[in-house]
């Protein structure tokens, strides 16, 4: 889901003007707390140390660490928002751990700035997060980049490799070629994974709040009927995180789930042409370093129909994953719906519903909605659910 910056300057707004934090963070890492694993078996998510299901329920929150880098009231509503989770019982959220260049409304908060410079200060922020987090019982997948423009995303880095001397790189979906990129996001990647957290001195390899490391949020290679490229980056970069962290974490990719195979579900499709967008949900469950199919569902965005035509897909699309996919987790990680309330709430039960009914899908699949905001944020778009809508 793209993010405009004008509902991102008009939460930075609200969060100047918020109130007081309930707790800050725990000084300590928490007990009886694992980070998840996949059981092989089953397709399960499990805490590693208890043995527990983790549901995988959950969120987006995709401005936490942005937020977390703001001032003292910022951080008060990144607690308020934490605490309306934990007291939804949602486990899992999902979230941007980057912010590359340095555009006038990211207000210093970057956390790559400058192609290879990186800010202490922001990268604590993430730190603090993180512990947080931790103190709730409450899990992050940690999005490190984005196809799509908002907090820099890929265009920065092609604009970086461009500037360097890799003056044959001009689209943005050069960067999964670029030799120049991939280097760029090598060492963005250890500069995360490999890091010590400044509040609870866990290293973040051993860290139980991170769920997962997610690649890229909705990638497209405009034109590709193959597939080849992105799975060839796919492949690169989960083993890469895998080998520098030691295989503790999950990595999943962030994907819409899109079909490119006639064979393979090309027919389930939302829109002519998404089988030409280089991204192909089945070849790339079958990556050995990828630990769980992720699907985006956005049928306002995807159709151009009335609601009960989207109500329909929905329902297709759900189970066509749910069908298709191998014997590993599914989430769907993204999905909304424009109000009214309850046309809404009946296509979110419903998303509940197909998760839930078979007994197999629903020990392997998790969701997350989009997108949890503070009340008093304006829903610039119809999409933002708040916590008075529970």
């Amino acid at each position: 889901m793209r993010w405009h910056a004008r509902a991102r300057r008009a939460l930075a707004l609200f969060l100047v003007l918020s109130w007081t934090p309930r707790a800050i963070y725990a000084s300590s890492p928490i007990t009886g707390f694992g980070i998840v694993k996949v059981e092989t078996s089953t397709g399960t998510f499990v805490d590693s140390i208890t043995g527990d299901i983790v549901r995988a329920r959950g969120t987006n929150v995709y401005s936490l660490r942005y937020d977390q880098a703001g001032g003292e009231s910022s951080r008060a509503r990144v607690v308020s928002i934490l605490n309306a989770i934990s007291d939804l019982k949602l486990d899992v959220v999902r979230t941007w751990a980057f912010m590359d260049g340095d555009a006038e409304d990211y207000d210093g908060r970057s956390m790559q700035p400058s192609e290879g410079e990186f800010i202490e200060k922001n990268f604590i922020a993430l730190d603090e997060l993180l512990a947080l987090c931790a103190e709730r019982r409450i899990r992050l997948i940690l999005t490190l980049t984005n196809y799509w423009d908002d907090y820099g995303g890929i265009q920065q880095y092609v604009e970086w490799a461009r500037a360097s001397g890799e003056y044959d790189v001009y689209r943005r979906e050069d960067f999964f070629t670029s030799p120049r990129c991939r280097a760029s996001f090598e060492r963005f990647i250890q500069a995360i994974v490999l890091r010590r957290n400044t509040i609870d001195n866990m290293l973040y390899r051993d860290h139980p709040a991170i769920f997962s490391y997610q690649l890229i949020n909705e990638p497209r290679v405009a034109g590709d009927a193959q597939g080849n490229v992105f799975h060839d980056w796919v492949s690169y970069f989960s083993s890469f995180i895998k080998r520098t962290e030691g295989s503790r974490h999950l990595v999943s990719v962030g994907t819409e789930g899109f079909f490119l195979s006639p064979s393979g579900g090309v027919a389930f499709n939302p829109f002519s042409g998404a089988e030409r967008q280089g991204v192909d949900m089945n070849r790339l469950q079958d990556v050995m370093d990828v630990d769980y199919v992720t699907v985006h569902c956005w049928v306002d965005d995807w159709m151009d129909s009335d609601d009960e035509s989207k109500y329909r897909f929905m329902q297709t699309w759900v189970r066509a994953h749910l069908d298709q996919s191998s014997s590993k987790p599914v989430v769907l990680e993204e999905f909304g719906k424009h109000r009214p309330l309850d046309v809404r709430d009946r296509f979110f039960r419903r998303v509940y519903e197909l998760l839930r009914e078979d007994g197999r899908n629903a020990a392997r699949s998790g969701s997350l909605f989009w997108l949890f905001v503070p009340n008093e944020i304006e829903d610039y778009d119809g999409f933002s659910v708040y916590s008075s809508d529970a």
